[in-house]
């Protein structure tokens, strides 16, 4: 501790980059730890029959039959940790305009059109990789047939699913990577592409290994572009396009 404190007051270690570096591990442990609704159910299961939580227990394990509430309270989780709480740090204690980590809506057009690209190169790869059992495995995560798909609740979840994108790129490419570029430069994209690979450990390798591809990618053009708002279109393309491939592979 002596020696944390005489790197911080010596300009070693930068207080504010130490304690985006915290807050992000403590994000990240946060939402593998409560985020989904599995973390949750051995204590709502304890409740007494008729309490509140009974009635949570229920509406968390009993559930949808496509697992419709569990992923919501997934995306949710994502949200909280990833979003909001992250926003918060950065606005009242690192006192961080949002501008200035990415949430940026004017972006030059050229970088539109990288990004354009980027899909275009994505998306082959991801109708190849629809047809492997350990795809069908994964995805849709809304687990219904096309045939059986309640439009309105599918519409629910995909809104549910592109704010969790948010959570995922603000938090990445946004509160993470663009602190950290100001104290180690653009060395910062390989800071945030680590965690950004290992939230994947548990999907396709191929998705994961892509995961390492895509941090560097996105951080980088992020950094360019000086906002995550074309990214968070990216990424939720490309995930949509899976849940569609998926859901008609399943039909």
């Amino acid at each position: 501790m002596k020696w944390l404190r005489e790197e911080i007051s010596g300009g070693g270690i930068k207080k504010p980059f130490l304690i985006a570096g915290i807050t992000g591990a403590l994000m990240l442990c946060l939402r593998q730890y409560y985020g989904n609704s599995a973390d949750w159910i051995r204590f709502f299961e304890k409740g007494n029959p008729g309490d509140w939580r009974d009635e949570m227990f229920h509406w968390l394990y009993i559930d949808s039959e496509n697992g419709l509430h569990s992923l919501l309270f997934w995306a949710g989780g994502c949200v909280l940790f990833y979003l909001l709480l992250p926003m918060l740090v950065s606005v009242f204690v690192l006192k961080t305009n949002l501008s200035e980590s990415g949430i940026v809506f004017r972006i030059p057009r050229k970088h539109w059109k990288i990004y354009g690209l980027l899909i275009l190169i994505v998306i082959p790869f991801v109708v190849m990789a629809s047809f492997s059992d350990h795809f069908q495995a994964k995805y849709p995560f809304y687990r219904v047939s096309l045939y059986d798909l309640d439009l309105q609740l599918f519409i629910v979840w995909e809104i549910a699913y592109f704010l969790q994108f948010l959570g995922i790129e603000y938090f990445f490419r946004g509160f993470l990577l663009f602190e950290a570029e100001k104290h180690i430069g653009r060395q910062a994209v390989l800071f945030s592409m680590l965690p950004y690979c290992m939230i994947h450990f548990g999907k396709p390798l191929p998705e994961t290994i892509g995961a390492i591809v895509a941090g560097v990618v996105l951080g980088t053009m992020a950094l360019k572009s000086r906002s995550i708002i074309p990214g968070i279109i990216v990424h939720y393309t490309v995930a949509i396009s899976m849940e569609l491939l998926s859901l008609w592979m399943r039909r």
